[in-house]
């Protein structure tokens, strides 16, 4: 690949196996080689006329989404360049990490074995308690923990592994650069938000068919949740656009672009999540 093809508006213009070649090669060259790669397949986001075109993955058990560079992104202030990145579709906890995920059924567990390997007990004594349940037709519960484990159930037979973190947004930060990750920057999230739209839009097909979620820009989603999301500025924060009954497009936007200056605490809570950010930047 060229850089040019991982920028606009060239990456457009690229067929759909193409994007997906670049897109495995980026995969290789920036994503933590103990972390399994999963699902890599095509995204697409419509607004009205407007077809926005990218690619996705799990990432250990997360999914990622590429946002191709522009060097005249649409911004709320003015047109600004902006690298390539890959960005979580849905945002964590802040008090968490995610390090698998685990099949009830077949007890198989995919994830960050290295991450795992200390929590097998816990693991073990999640698949025994439900085993041994006394209604073979008991559901888990939307968040079950386990030691310094959390279970959260996601769709189907998976249910996602999470180890409990009582930590600062430094320390945070400090776990995500050393998987090779990062905050997002103002300016990231609020393209990844937007999708380079200008006027904004809201789409009219969403690429993730799911009632839980708004997605919106490049496919990152959004729950109805009160919630803050960290940046990687520690004194902004940014709110989420869909916790409020938005009755237009023009107040999601006003929500995306809008910063809220805040004094973190010194531990996190789960009032604050985070979305994971892998860079892009060629040699």
């Amino acid at each position: 690949m060229n850089e040019q093809e991982i920028y606009l508006p060239q990456w457009q213009a690229l067929s759909n196996q193409r994007r997906l070649d670049i897109f495995r090669q980026i995969i290789r060259y920036f994503v933590r080689p103990l972390w399994p790669v999963t699902n890599i397949r095509s995204l697409k986001m419509q607004y009205g006329q407007i077809i926005i075109d990218s690619c996705q993955a799990d990432l250990n058990q997360q999914t990622f989404i590429f946002v191709p560079g522009n060097l005249q992104g649409h911004f709320a202030d003015g047109i600004k360049a902006i690298s390539p990145f890959m960005i979580a579709r849905t945002a964590t906890t802040a008090n968490l990490w995610l390090i698998g995920e685990l099949n009830t059924i077949t007890g198989e567990i995919q994830g960050d074995q290295a991450a795992l390997k200390p929590y097998a007990s816990e693991i073990d004594a999640f698949l025994y308690r439900r085993k041994h349940s006394l209604d073979p037709f008991t559901t888990t519960q939307q968040t079950t923990e386990v030691g310094q484990l959390v279970f959260q159930t996601t769709t189907g037979d998976n249910i996602a592994l999470a180890v409990k973190k009582n930590w600062s947004y430094r320390k945070l930060r400090r776990h995500l650069r050393a998987v090779g990750c990062n905050l997002a920057t103002k300016n990231q999230w609020e393209y990844s938000a937007n999708g380079n739209l200008s006027p904004f839009e809201l789409p009219i097909n969403q690429d993730w068919l799911t009632t839980d979620y708004y997605q919106t820009g490049y496919g990152v989603a959004f729950p109805t949740a009160q919630n803050h999301e960290l940046l990687n500025d520690s004194g902004i924060v940014k709110a989420n656009p869909f916790a409020v009954e938005a009755d237009s497009k023009e107040i999601v936007a006003q929500l995306i672009n809008a910063d809220l200056e805040i004094d973190l605490p010194e531990t996190l809570t789960a009032n604050f999540v985070y979305r994971p950010v892998i860079n892009v930047q060629l040699d």
